[in-house]
């Protein structure tokens, strides 16, 4: 039926074969000429980027890919979140959704879910990019104004820290000088840790003889105390972090990097050490492990998860902790930590059966460290 009414169609219309050719289009105006009123050609309105006008661009440079953002294997126009904000043109869809998960992840409303409708190429992952960049470097943003402003999210950001500001205020806290505030913190522990009379003259605190009792029992670096390790992160790219573990740490610890990334902090806190004039000897260097042990992995990434949702009511660790399973895989990792150089490893049971797997530890996997 449907192919009688398809050649009915056609004799109607005759042969296709010998159906006569539509007509020509009327032509085209001709080009607005140079120095008019009219748009400029795209050509001079607008310069490609270096690379791509050299022939020098990778078109696999174009593909988003979030985990490589993650773990620092990205290219710069991903990777670094001041280039990926030059480079990116902030849609309103992108500017609601980063203005939203900023309200919310300072309790300030926000949506909880947020749904996107987008086809391939949408900018799905180009949205996640840029919404991890802006929780995990709201500093650099706010400090550099082309960067944050074509984000659309300065104001904002400005704001949420006004508010942060006011509490700090409220409790007499220059929020400008936090980072001062806890060096001298440290410098006076320290020094109260030797349970002899310590004097102190800073910016913010001042002691007169003051003596602290009971005295610590350790004493490091000639000093007394107990040692402080100061967070030192690879991914935080924060030099004031590397200069204050080394100026005024006992040792350092991180708790999220890779063997290497720990192994190449550890470099950089020996090279300010010995800037200060301190002997790295004595300094401790430390890693803290979260682990599971069950040989059935995915059991034991099933109670990891839970067990530390419920700590920490989100998912704060992504894949740079574990590893949850069995006993030669955790063993391994420690080992690649103790390699780079770690010289104490804290282990962390994430589990709710922990007697059992302490006992596991303690027998099949601690004697390989003694």
């Amino acid at each position: 039926e449907q192919a009688r009414q398809v050649m009915a169609l056609l004799s109607r219309i005759g042969d296709p074969g010998t159906v006569p050719p539509p007509p020509d289009p009327a032509p085209a105006p001709p080009p607005p000429a140079r120095g008019s009123q009219q748009h400029k050609p795209w050509r001079d309105a607008m310069h490609p980027k270096g690379d791509v006008a050299d022939g020098a661009f990778l078109e696999s440079d174009f593909v988003a890919n979030l985990y490589s953002v993650y773990d620092g294997t990205a290219p710069a126009m991903y990777g670094d979140p001041l280039e990926f904000f030059r480079c990116t043109y902030v849609t309103s869809g992108i500017h609601d959704l980063l203005v939203s998960a900023l309200r919310r992840v300072n309790g300030k409303g926000g949506n909880p879910i947020i749904q996107t409708k987008t086809g391939f190429g949408g900018g799905k992952t180009h949205s996640l990019i840029a919404l991890y960049h802006l929780i995990n470097s709201a500093d650099e943003l706010l400090e550099t104004q082309d960067a944050a402003q074509n984000a659309g999210i300065r104001d904002e950001i400005a704001r949420i820290r006004g508010e942060i500001a006011g509490i700090m205020a409220a409790a007499g806290v220059d929020p400008t000088r936090r980072a001062r505030r806890f060096q001298e913190m440290v410098e006076i522990c320290k020094g109260l840790g030797s349970g002899q009379p310590y004097s102190y003259d800073g910016r913010h605190f001042a002691l007169d003889s003051v003596t602290m009792l009971p005295a610590a029992t350790q004493h490091l670096n000639g000093g007394g105390g107990i040692p402080w390790l100061l967070a030192t992160h690879h991914r935080a790219r924060q030099p004031a972090q590397i200069d204050r573990a080394a100026r005024i740490g006992d040792g350092i610890i991180a708790i999220s990097d890779t063997p290497a990334e720990f192994a190449e902090v550890i470099a950089q806190v020996d090279a300010k050490a010995e800037e200060f004039g301190r002997d790295t000897a004595g300094r401790q260097n430390v890693y803290y492990l979260t682990v599971n042990l069950n040989e059935d992995e995915s059991a034991a990434q099933a109670d990891s998860e839970d067990w530390l949702m419920r700590y920490y009511g989100a998912d704060i660790w992504g894949n740079r902790w574990g590893p949850f399973g069995g006993v030669q895989r955790v063993a391994d990792r420690m080992a690649a930590y103790a390699e780079a150089g770690a010289d104490t490893l804290i282990v962390r049971l994430a589990t709710f059966d922990p007697e059992r797997q302490l006992d596991t530890f303690l027998e099949r996997i601690a004697p390989q460290f003694a």
